[in-house]
């Protein structure tokens, strides 16, 4: 696995990043972190020294304006890996977390994965059980319809993909707001199998730096509203019989986004052909 972290100013969350990795029971991993340009905090001399004495751990210099999204297509790009995953640095992946996850794929013969999450305000692994676990194997565009009902994460660190799907299938991530939906929605389209494994494998670590993490930003809500139009027409034209569908699941992530924005922006939204 090509594990691709993307960094600006990111300094106080090296040590426990690389820490997890050196933790997963997967032993052949590549890591690949893409650092912004413009970060001044000592990411990359963290970097190095945390990752001494392990394998060689790639620093890539992001010098373009395209945000995490434009990161991680460098590490996309780079990436020598029969697998990729794109993860965050502030978050904490459990250490089975690849091992499961590859293991699942290569069963399955799949090119793409997901897992299941906790969401917590505390880095820390949560140590208890969530009961039974259980495999769901869906078609794409049903992957597609449960992105619309909230029940699987468009977030990039919540998938695993074989490297050579997303190549040869152009699925690389759009500058901007609301790339993980955009490219989540349109790996899963085109593709005939997606995995679902319901143990959580991942914390997600919310906390008020996180990019999207403002609670009335009309920008947020424009791109999102715009690329769930744009996606449909590109459904109608892939899967013209699963696009009523995907208006009716999608149109509760729509009406989601909306409350993003100023009521003035939402009521403008709300009256767009998308």
């Amino acid at each position: 696995v090509s594990v691709v972290i993307p960094v600006f100013n990111g300094v106080s969350h090296i040590r426990s990043c690389i820490e997890s990795l050196k933790a997963q029971t997967l032993g052949d991993l590549e890591v690949i972190f893409v650092v912004d340009s413009k970060t001044t905090d000592g990411t990359c001399g963290e970097i190095s020294a945390r990752s001494e004495g392990w394998i060689p751990v790639r620093t890539i210099i992001q010098n373009d304006d395209l945000r995490m999204g434009g990161a991680r297509n460098i590490g996309l790009r780079e990436a020598t890996s029969t697998y990729v995953w794109f993860m965050d640095v502030d978050d904490r992946p459990y250490p089975t977390l690849l091992e499961e996850m590859v293991s699942l794929m290569e069963a399955h013969d799949v090119d793409v994965a997901t897992f299941n999450s906790v969401y917590s305000d505390d880095r820390d692994l949560p140590e208890r059980s969530y009961g039974t676990y259980s495999v769901i194997e869906y078609s794409g565009m049903e992957a597609v319809y449960e992105i619309g009902k909230g029940r699987l994460s468009s977030c990039p660190w919540s998938r695993i993909y074989r490297t050579d799907y997303l190549r040869a299938n152009d699925l690389y991530f759009k500058a901007g707001y609301c790339e993980d939906f955009d490219q989540a929605v349109r790996a899963f389209m085109h593709t005939d199998r997606v995995v679902y494994y319901n143990k959580p494998l991942y914390v997600y670590y919310q906390h008020g730096a996180s990019l999207c993490g403002g609670a009335n930003d009309d920008a947020i809500a424009e791109r999102d509203v715009t690329l769930a139009g744009s996606l449909g027409e590109e459904i109608k034209t892939i899967h013209p019989e699963c696009y009523s569908l995907y208006c009716a699941y999608m149109a509760r992530h729509v009406i989601r986004s909306l409350t993003r924005a100023s009521k003035e922006k939402a009521m403008e939204l709300s009256r767009r052909p998308e």
